[in-house]
Order: C-alpha cells, then sequence, then structure tokens
C-alpha cells in the first residue's frame, strides 16, 4: 500500500469514525497515526542523513502580554533554528507594561529578521464573560490580537506558533521543519506543563500531546473566538485557527517546557510536594516521546529574569 492510498485511508476512517462512539479511542487515534520518533530523528539529523533533508523555514508567530520574565530566554532557545518571525506585544492606552517591549524591540535590532508589531487594542482576559455574551468588538478580543498578528506574515509562507512562556529544544524543533510534504500538512507539538520551584527543580504537573503550538502553512488561515467550559462549570475563551484541506496532523517528540506559572498573574496553588521531578520523569517516560536532551531547557530555565 503506498502513502497516498494509506494516508486517504487513515483520513476516511477519522472522519467517519463518530464522536459518540468511543470518544477516548478516537482521540488517541487521532494523536498517534502520524507520530515523529525520538529516534527517527536522531537517525534523519545524523551526519550521514541530514543531508538529504528538506526543511521549510518557517515565521515564528508570536504574541506577548506582559512576559518580561521568560521573554528572552523564550526567544533565545529558538534563535538557533528559527531566524524570521513576528513578535506582538499588546499595550493599550493607558495599560501598564512591565517593559516586555524594550526587550522585543532591543531582540529585533539584533536579530533583524524578527519584526516587532505593536497591538494598540485592549484585549478582554479569557475568563471575562464578555466572550459568552457576544458584545465584545472583534480588535478586543483574543482572536483579534492573534489575527492582526497573523496579517503580519507574508502570505503562502511556513509558520510556527511561539509562545514566550515555553522553552523549546532546538534540535528537536529543527528537525520538525522537516516534517511537512505537502501545504495541507500540520504539525501539533506536544508539550510539558511544568512548575519551577523556588531552588530551580522542574517540577511536572502534565503531559499535553495535542498541545497549542503548531507548524501550518499560512494559506486561508483565519482566527475566531471560542467559548469553552471547565470541569468546575466556569467558562473561558480562546482563539480558535481555521484551516481548511488540511491531513491529519503529524506528533513529534515533545519538545517543549511550559512555564506558565512563571507569569505574575498566575499561581499554583496545588501540592508541589506531589509532582514529579523533571529528572525521574524522563528515566521513567517512554523514550519514543522523550529525549534526556530536555534537561537542557532545564539549565537554560535558570536563566529567566528573576521577580
Amino acid at each position: 500500500m503506498n502513502y497516498r492510498t494509506k494516508n486517504f485511508l487513515l483520513k476516511t476512517f477519522y472522519h467517519l469514525w463518530p464522536k459518540i462512539i468511543f470518544p477516548k479511542a478516537r482521540d488517541h487515534f487521532k494523536w498517534n497515526v502520524r507520530r515523529i520518533t525520538v529516534d527517527q530523528r536522531k537517525l534523519e539529523m545524523s551526519e550521514d542523513h541530514r543531508g538529504n533533508l528538506k526543511k521549510v523555514e518557517p515565521y515564528a508567530f508570536i504574541r506577548v502580554k506582559n512576559e518580561r520574565r521568560t521573554l528572552l530566554t523564550s526567544l533565545n532557545s529558538i534563535l538557533p533554528v528559527i531566524k524570521k518571525g513576528v513578535i506582538a506585544y499588546n499595550i493599550a492606552p493607558g495599560e501598564e507594561t512591565d517593559g516586555s517591549e524594550k526587550i522585543i524591540e532591543q531582540f529585533c535590532r539584533e536579530n533583524p529578521g524578527f519584526i516587532p508589531f505593536h497591538y494598540p487594542y485592549h484585549v478582554e482576559p479569557p475568563n471575562s464573560p464578555k466572550y459568552a455574551t457576544g458584545e465584545l468588538a472583534f480588535e478586543n478580543t483574543l482572536g483579534g490580537y492573534y489575527q492582526a498578528t497573523l496579517e503580519q506574515i507574508p502570505k503562502n509562507e511556513w509558520l510556527i506558533k511561539i509562545d514566550v512562556d515555553e522553552l523549546f529544544l532546538a534540535p528537536a524543533l529543527e528537525h520538525s521543519f522537516s516534517i511537512p510534504k505537502t501545504e495541507e500538512d500540520i504539525v501539533i507539538y506536544s508539550r510539558l506543563d511544568v512548575v519551577r520551584t523556588s531552588t530551580g527543580q522542574i517540577k511536572i504537573e502534565r503531559y499535553l500531546r495535542s498541545g497549542d503550538q503548531w507548524l501550518v502553512f499560512n494559506k486561508d488561515l483565519r482566527f475566531e473566538n471560542v467559548v469553552r467550559k471547565r470541569k468546575d462549570g466556569s467558562l473561558f475563551a480562546c482563539e480558535h485557527l481555521i484551516k481548511d484541506n488540511s491531513q491529519i496532523p503529524y506528533s513529534p517528540e515533545c519538545s517543549i517546557l511550559h512555564f506558565m506559572y512563571e507569569k505574575e498573574s498566575r499561581e499554583y496553588k496545588g501540592d508541589i510536594s506531589k509532582l514529579e521531578n523533571l529528572e525521574d520523569f524522563l528515566k521513567k517516560a517512554d523514550p519514543s516521546e522523550f529525549s534526556e536532551e530536555l534537561l537542557t531547557l532545564r539549565d537554560m530555565a535558570t536563566q529567566f529574569e528573576q521577580s
């Protein structure tokens, strides 16, 4: 069975399998059909094979809102393999800033492939009930902020979504740029949500195979706002990328540590002592999905700004 036939059958099976039947199994199928393993990455990036790889050169698609603590370290983690992009920062008239925009402007001066973009409208936070009532103008929403940033990136170019409260494993990221073979291909990146203790230990909160980082071709893309319900019944809003005619996504090895609790607006409220250390987690984790190279990101996190 050739690749095109196999891919057609897999897509047909996925789309026709009713969501109401075995939804968990269906979701598991969705994120496993096109996995890229650690060993595959190491083989294809070896001296004997890397010359045969054809890689896309994506623009970084970055949005920032008062994230000074992790901002520069995050940008430096992608710099070895991403040389261009748009870094948007949101400051509306009268709003306070932590100085993130100054770091962005300096970074762009030193790395001219990156362009700063000031988004001047107030953006309502995700927990606002105004999303559910529909009373917000689009420019005051997360979707509006994302759409305006997207419009700064040239059409018919590849782009990768980067969040600056995350650190990226550069070798895995570089290899992922060789995965797309057609404009319809999408790469979805998995991540570890982590908590950093006062002594610098990295604790694992959860693993998300279907994270919200992606590599996609900038053709017929658009953002909209969606309102979702948490387990406790509360509502929250988020942006949602719309792309037509996409393939079943590829899912490479985990290459991201997500430090969401480094933001001043967030605080981990659980018992950190019950969380597993990154080192212990990696010793037991599936070696096809997790490389011990992730420990280099632990060391990189020591470069975060101190509050």
